[in-house]
């Protein structure tokens, strides 16, 4: 948005705006995906309006908004003039729960039809129990990711970080964390794409299988020392680093006790640190009702000195705002990578036609696993809770995502 220059019209042609930009922007059509009409702006202001949570909402889709009750439901009522297919349930309404138990009370209860919950083997067994809903476990876009600082004077080898990635049984920890919930085990291999997608590529299989040995050999091969057990670094000291996981997320913490233990068959011992994982600056981590990480719309301070860390990441619904965490000191670079190789592969981005900007996110997903910047790791498990006479519902690509199509849902006869 910034790039454009310049807007104007025509009387002659009231339905068309010629937007001038100052460099070129391939992808200049996702910047208008969400248009105004100018009858309605012009009413209620377009620089103000648009504020109060019913009236000045408009709708060109199959629901509209009939209620707010900040904190508590949202309600959605079929609109009558959707130029569509026309929504098959009359109503539907989305209440926000603060806490896990808040929302397992009215599943129990059967106050709702459908809802997210995240995954955890005591909340997976008490639905199953519980009957009356369908649960089933869906990898979500979330995952989790082992950060390495680069700033830190033994990360800032890529020697070491190789051989930690070459150490690690991914393999194991994606069967740990998403079997139990029948979801398919699989470590995350790209960093732009969901598994699925057209753009997925699996380009970090190499690093799926533990190989001490040759982890081992590497490091030896580039002056560290291995005795007893214990791995030393050129400069003759042993290699201990610590590694920051959030007390509250469970799934980090199971993830760690792997680290540590891979880790150590290389002899490095690695130490977990209680504290949240670093956060680039102005980011803010969310995900669903009752889950460890809470949207306070503040971003999480990098702990001091810190060396590894396990934080949870997001595949962007955008590639190219994932891609941008790579940029040189960039807002969103929390490892303190820099490489003049993937700094021309993302200036490419924006002048990139969108039918070319797969080919090229590979390349950068490339370039990120050849310089060792960070190490995906296994996609969030999330449980969807379905009432059985529910038709139609998929969850979605994004965060187990309920909201997206549900004007194809319906109930069948019981």
């Amino acid at each position: 948005y910034d790039d454009i220059a310049e807007v104007t019209g025509s009387p002659a042609d009231p339905y068309t705006a010629t937007v001038t930009f100052s460099s070129p922007y391939a992808g200049w059509r996702s910047l208008f995906s969400y248009l105004m009409p100018a009858h309605i702006a012009g009413t209620v202001g377009f620089g103000s309006g648009f504020s109060d949570p019913v009236a000045d909402l408009v709708s060109a889709g199959p629901y509209l908004v009939a209620q707010v009750h900040p904190g508590y439901s949202l309600q959605l009522v079929r609109n009558a003039r959707y130029w569509g297919t026309p929504a098959n349930l009359a109503a539907i309404t989305y209440y926000f729960t603060s806490t896990l138990a808040e929302t397992l009370d009215a599943l129990f209860a059967h106050e709702l039809d459908v809802a997210t919950v995240p995954a955890a083997p005591a909340t997976y067994q008490l639905l199953q129990a519980a009957g009356g809903r369908s649960v089933r476990g869906v990898a979500s876009a979330a995952y989790e990711d082992l950060d390495f600082n680069e700033a830190s004077p033994l990360l800032s080898s890529p020697v070491l970080r190789q051989a930690i990635m070459m150490a690690l049984d991914r393999t194991t920890m994606a069967a740990d964390v998403l079997a139990p919930y029948g979801v398919s085990a699989a470590p995350v291999e790209d960093r732009l794409y969901l598994p699925g997608q057209a753009g997925y590529s699996a380009d970090g299989t190499g690093y799926d299988k533990p190989g001490p040995a040759a982890a081992l050999t590497l490091l030896t091969s580039q002056g560290y020392t291995f005795t007893n057990g214990t791995l030393y670094s050129p400069a003759g000291t042993p290699v201990d680093l610590s590694l920051d996981v959030a007390p509250a997320d469970p799934v980090a913490q199971q993830l760690g006790a792997l680290v540590v233990s891979s880790c150590a068959a290389i002899g490095v011992t690695v130490v977990l640190a209680q504290g949240g994982p670093p956060a680039a600056a102005g980011s803010v981590i969310t995900a669903w009702a009752g889950s460890v990480w809470a949207g306070s719309g503040q971003a999480v301070a990098p702990p001091a000195g810190w060396q590894m860390a396990i934080e949870l990441r997001h595949v962007p619904v955008d590639p190219s705002s994932g891609a941008a965490r790579y940029t040189t000191a960039g807002s969103d670079n929390i490892d303190g990578y820099s490489s003049a190789t993937m700094d021309a592969l993302l200036g490419r981005i924006p002048t990139t036609a969108p039918a070319e900007l797969p080919a090229l996110y590979q390349q950068i997903d490339t370039q990120a696993w050849a310089d060792f910047v960070d190490l995906p790791l296994v996609q969030l498990p999330v449980l969807v809770v379905v009432n059985p006479y529910l038709l139609n519902l998929k969850a979605g690509a994004y965060f187990a995502d309920l909201a997206w199509d549900e004007q194809t849902w319906g109930f069948r006869s019981p």
